[in-house]
């Protein structure tokens, strides 16, 4: 019941980013919400629910975000490999961490993405990555005053 709130959770950010995106745009380049989101999942779930969490968060960012299934899911799927072990020693309870991570992931991953597509640009990504890093503290916020944690701590 709980995993059937947050894909509601998770397609009304989406919905509410399509409604905004032609006012947010820079450059025709969007910030990606649910990436934040999904970082959130990564440092503020409880571990045996990160992968389950990450992987619809994935489908769903590769449905609205992308042209293909597969990029993003792949991008927070190895997130959640790579950070598994180092969850416990990082202090999570601070927004800037997810905003180090937010730039840090959609970074590589909007990069890998372009790359992978034949356009090799650093623009593109470093705008995105900025961008998302400006909107966390704001998402970061709203999760807090939502109490999505206690939604994902439960699971």
């Amino acid at each position: 019941m709980k995993l059937l709130l947050i894909i509601i959770f998770e397609l009304i950010l989406i919905n509410l980013h399509f409604l905004l995106s032609r006012y947010i745009g820079i450059f025709e380049l969007q910030p990606i919400p649910l990436l934040i989101l999904a970082i959130f999942f990564l440092l503020k779930a409880e571990e045996e629910y990160v992968l389950p969490l990450l992987i619809i968060t994935g489908i769903l960012t590769d449905c609205f975000f992308s042209n293909k299934i597969g990029p993003f899911l792949l991008i927070y799927l190895l997130c959640a490999l790579f950070f598994k072990d180092s969850r416990n020693m990082m202090y999570k309870d601070h927004f800037m961490t997810h905003v180090f991570f937010a730039f840090a992931i959609s970074l590589v991953g909007v990069f890998s993405i372009y790359l992978v597509g034949g356009i090799f640009t650093l623009r593109a990504p470093i705008i995105v990555s900025l961008y998302n890093a400006l909107l966390t503290p704001v998402l970061y916020f709203v999760f807090d005053q939502i109490k999505l944690e206690r939604l994902v701590r439960i699971a």
